[in-house]
């Protein structure tokens, strides 16, 4: 379920989530399989601000990223950074017995790294469902609005390394409302693209 019939690019899973990329509705979407990382993000941000911090490793998520500069990575890469509603989509896991409506995947994802006070490398856990890492925890991660063309103020979802993370976690308790200028150590960020045409 994860890439069916090669609808997505490498290191992107499809989730079956009707949506709009533009003016175009699609059936589905392609996220990010995790978290952007340092390598994929850049040199610059790293050696400008976390050489000392403990979160300059390569395989660790970008953070310290405001709105925009993670919402400019995204359309530059030819996506965009998901809704909150394609989040909540996304994060839900009926693996774990739960309605996919209300709860998040179970894995306990953000007690993984609070004894290194820092974030996990990416892909440190189980991916959920649809193929998709850190869904729950590592870094929280910004969103473009609650719904594409509906509500654009910027929305922060997901628990961070910094958290706890107490198994399911009821999705509606998980996004919060931040400015575009802020910027954080628990805070990154993934892109979402729409599905290739076969």
């Amino acid at each position: 379920m994860s890439n069916p019939v090669g609808k997505c690019s490498e290191g992107t899973a499809y989730v079956p989530y009707s949506t709009k990329f533009g003016e175009k509705r699609f059936d589905g979407m392609c996220f990010d399989v995790s978290e952007v990382t340092n390598a994929a993000f850049g040199p610059t941000k790293i050696e400008k601000r976390f050489i000392e911090s403990g979160f300059d490793a390569p395989g660790q998520p970008v953070v310290y990223v405001t709105w925009d500069e993670a919402s400019n990575y995204c359309l530059m890469r030819g996506g965009r950074l998901p809704a909150q509603d394609e989040w909540q989509f996304a994060a839900a896991d009926k693996s774990c017995g739960a309605a996919e409506s209300i709860y998040l995947n179970c894995a306990p994802q953000a007690d993984g790294c609070l004894d290194k006070k820092k974030s996990c490398a990416v892909k440190s856990f189980k991916a959920n469902q649809y193929g998709l890492f850190d869904m729950v925890g590592n870094v929280r991660e910004w969103m473009i609005g609650r719904r594409i063309y509906f509500d654009p103020s910027p929305i922060v979802c997901g628990e961070s390394w910094y958290g706890k993370d107490d198994g399911v976690r009821i999705l509606s308790k998980i996004c919060d409302c931040w400015s575009k200028e802020n910027s954080h150590e628990q805070l990154g960020f993934r892109c979402v693209y729409p599905p290739k045409d076969l």
